[in-house]
């Protein structure tokens, strides 16, 4: 059974580093994109493909947990920066929840442009700031 898990785990990792490249083009489009509309749609792939990232890997630690593949589980909780296995899925699930809560007023803004109030305008000019920020990061990357 672990050998099937390892062998997951390297498919799901295969497609994260699939996910990472093509936020790694995102980004670079997302910096080079000055106009807001097309920039949102821009802001919105690469956090969906965030989503997708963590949502693999979800999948990947639930299937260790379950068969107690701690070589895997180790990997994961040092990519997540976490102590203990205990806490994994909850970081990775939390990591979820955070970037759905990102996405969700840039999802609107292009649904339905010029409804936001004076605070979602405002979070919106916040979770682009930080679009922008890991972009400059993802750039410096190589993939």
């Amino acid at each position: 059974m672990s050998d099937m898990v390892k062998a997951f785990y390297r498919d799901i990792l295969t497609q994260v580093l699939a996910v990472e490249t093509r936020k790694k083009r995102a980004s670079e489009r997302l910096l080079l994109t000055r106009a807001e509309r097309p920039r949102l749609r821009i802001i919105r792939e690469f956090l969906t493909l965030d989503l997708d990232k963590h949502n693999l890997l979800e999948q990947a630690a639930i299937a260790a947990f379950r068969n107690d593949e701690k070589e895997v589980l180790e990997h994961l909780r040092q990519l997540y920066g976490l102590d203990d296995d205990s806490r994994l899925i909850d970081a990775i699930r939390e990591e979820i929840a955070r970037t759905e809560r990102l996405l969700l007023p840039v999802v609107n803004e292009i649904k339905y442009p010029r409804t936001s109030g004076f605070s979602e305008r405002r979070l919106l000019q916040e979770v682009q700031k930080y679009a922008v920020a890991r972009a400059r990061e993802y750039v410096k990357t190589n993939l």
